[in-house]
């Protein structure tokens, strides 16, 4: 049986997609920013954008058929951490 690793399939367009998001999102910094645009240069595994993403967007797990958020993540955090200034 032949087992595919996450690290070796491209990541999806939608997770590319999202990964572009976070570049207008103005909770980043700059420096953040351009780190996020070198990776976008390279061919992204689905692990690596998953990564990615659960860092910035939170965990998110699917279960009963839905997908449903198990923690936050740091642009959320600090968009929390702001409102409450």
């Amino acid at each position: 049986m032949n087992t595919i690793e996450l690290s070796s399939v491209k990541a999806s367009e939608n997770q590319i997609n999202k990964i572009k998001g976070l570049l207008e999102d103005d909770f980043l910094n700059p420096l953040e920013k351009t780190r996020i645009s070198k990776l976008l240069k390279n061919d992204i595994s689905k692990e690596s954008a998953s990564r990615i993403l659960s860092y910035w967007l939170g965990i998110v797990e699917y279960a009963n058929g839905s997908w449903k958020k198990i923690s936050s993540g740091i642009l959320e955090e600090r968009k929390s951490g702001v409102q409450a200034a």
